[in-house]
């Protein structure tokens, strides 16, 4: 099924849980698509400070765009929204972008 709606967007936003980052993620994303990806780290106020810097370092070190939020309170909507713009600045319209994740990581709060 996602790889039929990957055929009607411009790219993706993985949504991770900070508390278990590389359980929360979809090893399979990567293969399915070259397209651009972002990853928006969630729960970062319920996760350990210095262990969230260490796996947006890990990621920023493979060229991943990760932007790390606290979606409740509404840290890091700024941020998502630069690094979309960055990602996609010959667009003359809005991205069209998938949000993906598994359960409960925070993708209806995004």
């Amino acid at each position: 099924m996602i790889k039929e709606e990957l055929k009607l967007v411009d790219g993706l936003l993985e949504v991770v849980d900070a508390r278990l980052p590389s359980s929360s993620r979809n090893p399979e994303l990567q293969d399915l698509t070259k397209k651009p990806r972002m990853i928006v780290l969630t729960k970062t106020d319920l996760a350990d400070p210095a262990q969230t810097e260490l796996w947006i370092d890990y990621w920023q070190a493979r060229c991943e765009t990760i932007v790390g939020t606290n979606l409740l309170l509404g840290k890091g909507l700024g941020e998502i929204r630069q690094s979309v713009a960055k990602t996609f600045p010959e667009l003359k319209r809005l991205p069209r972008l998938l949000v993906v994740g598994i359960p409960n990581v925070g993708k209806s709060t995004l």
